[in-house]
């Protein structure tokens, strides 16, 4: 008691050292969590750093395929509550992709018949359905890269999405997506035939996305060469 007394509340690392471990418990767990989303992926650096320190630290202490279910159910069930809520949903996104950039979800790249990466694709797909919006757009790339790790449907689909991006009217768009595809093939590098590894890397690379394009414009070879 003298200790959360004593806690300076305006420091970062101070209040998410404390508030992290109410994560551990299954009733607060939604709702420090709903809180923790706007601080891990917001704008201010001292909030970002410390809070995602010390969520990822939370993580490392899920052991069991409960614990992070449980955790995982209540990610979900926050992303289905604040869907197109622009304060909440795109936050979330941001710290959904540190999550699967940081390795959280490595249980479930083993545990092919978990239902969490097809949920969670299908709550980004959806979130960024007829929106304009860059930012959004731009973290649900970063989103569906990070879930290639998942093999199987999930990764199918998500490269599936990954092409819609690519053939977007909005050139910033259409960059970072093979700029970040790029990337994400280096790390995986099961996903494209070794034959056809540096075919895809050149169209990625060497297409000028500037240019207005169409998937009208690839022939069947290209739009089907990373499946």
């Amino acid at each position: 008691m003298e200790d959360i007394k004593d806690l300076n509340w305006a420091a970062p690392s101070d209040c998410f050292a404390k508030v992290t471990q109410l994560l551990k418990l299954p009733t607060f767990q939604y709702h420090v969590l709903l809180g923790l989303t706007v601080s891990v992926g917001g704008l201010t650096e001292s909030l970002v750093k410390h809070s995602a320190q010390f969520l990822l630290s939370f993580i490392k202490t899920c052991s069991s395929t409960e614990d992070l279910t449980r955790f995982t159910d209540n990610l979900l069930k926050i992303f289905t509550d604040y869907q197109k809520v622009d304060r909440v949903s795109v936050p979330l996104m941001k710290m959904i992709n540190l999550l699967l950039s940081s390795g959280s979800f490595e249980t479930f790249v083993e545990d092919h018949s978990h239902p969490f990466p097809l949920n969670l694709l299908q709550l980004v797909k959806k979130e960024g359905a007829k929106t304009g919006d860059a930012q959004k757009l731009l973290t649900s790339i970063e989103v569906f890269c990070g879930m290639i790790q998942f093999v199987g449907e999930p990764r199918k689909k998500s490269l599936t999405q990954l092409m819609v991006f690519l053939c977007r009217k909005y050139p910033k768009i259409r960059g970072t997506t093979a700029n970040t595809l790029y990337e994400t093939l280096m790390v995986y590098d099961d996903i494209v035939d070794e034959e056809k590894q540096e075919e895809v890397m050149t169209i990625l690379m060497e297409t000028n996305w500037s240019v207005s394009i169409s998937c009208q414009d690839w022939d069947t070879e290209e739009q089907n060469i990373i499946y």
